[in-house]
């Protein structure tokens, strides 16, 4: 059985809640896929599945992998271009580890090369420098 600390069962909580009644606009859908609570609530559920796969092998996890260029590299572009400009302006004093360990977390649970991860990394860099000067 998965057990969820307080903090990851007030995100769920918000998370249901808002799906439910209010719905989802880009800054919430940011707050919720860039959090690291999230990672740690779904490497649980993750946890889960595997445990459930090896007791019934017929099952299978589908696998999720980042690439700059597939849909999920695609909605994740899409969700970073949609940050506030005061999250540019704080990415924008970065350095390149800082961010990287952002892009780890928008990342989570996924599987990427590190490849992808430093072109990840790259990308918001530069989105942060462009959204932040002039």
């Amino acid at each position: 059985m998965i057990e969820f600390d307080f903090f990851e069962l007030n995100l769920l909580n918000k998370l249901f809640n808002r799906i439910k009644y209010v719905g989802l606009d880009s800054t919430d859908l940011n707050e919720f896929a860039n959090s690291p609570i999230t990672n740690k609530i779904m490497e649980k559920i993750n946890g889960e599945f595997e445990l459930l796969v090896t007791k019934n092998p017929s099952r299978r996890i589908p696998r999720m992998q980042f690439e700059m260029d597939n849909s999920v590299g695609k909605n994740i572009i899409n969700r970073i271009n949609h940050l506030e400009k005061s999250e540019f302006e704080t990415i924008s004093k970065w350095d390149k580890n800082q961010t990287g360990k952002f892009a780890i977390d928008i990342l989570g649970p996924i599987e990427y090369s590190s490849v992808e991860l430093n072109n990840l990394t790259e990308f918001i860099m530069k989105k942060a420098k462009e959204k932040t000067s002039g």
